[in-house]
């Protein structure tokens, strides 16, 4: 027999609502991530989609976050097993954010210190983390269909 769980009853809503996260996590790219005190300016989080790749080589390697989540999003209908396992080394890739204390500023040839752009982070953890559950319970209760 098949669990409900309130207006998210058949696995295609789950999907759905899925799916519809991917708006607030385009949303997100658009708010400060770091924020440099010293120089009064910020680093919008799209720039670091884009060129987060480069922080690989510096030994840091929340970015490896965004392509798990994009392998999340592509094999959610056909294999929600692995696309849980995607999340969750999304999420935990992304916790290595908060080893950031030191970064070169784009528009600057020195280090300098970083702050975290908070409310970025939090939303992209929460929509994240939504995602994970609701693919959780996709895999969970809806095997048969």
């Amino acid at each position: 027999m098949k669990r409900t769980f309130g207006l998210l009853q058949t696995r295609n809503h789950h999907l759905l609502f899925c799916y519809f996260l991917m708006i607030p996590y385009v949303l997100i790219s658009d708010l400060p991530l770091f924020i440099y005190p010293k120089h009064e300016s910020f680093e919008q989080g799209w720039i670091f989609v884009l060129l987060g790749w480069l922080t690989i080589l510096d030994g840091n390697f929340a970015w490896l976050a965004n392509p798990c989540l994009f392998i999340a999003f592509i094999l959610l209908s056909r294999r929600p097993d692995i696309a849980l396992t995607a999340v969750s080394a999304a999420l935990l890739l992304g916790l290595t954010i908060f080893t950031y204390s030191d970064m070169q500023a784009l528009d600057s040839s020195k280090t300098t210190s970083v702050h975290l752009g908070i409310i970025a982070i939090s939303l992209w953890f929460i929509v994240t983390t939504v995602l994970m559950t609701t693919i959780k319970k996709i895999n969970e209760n809806f095997k048969t269909e």
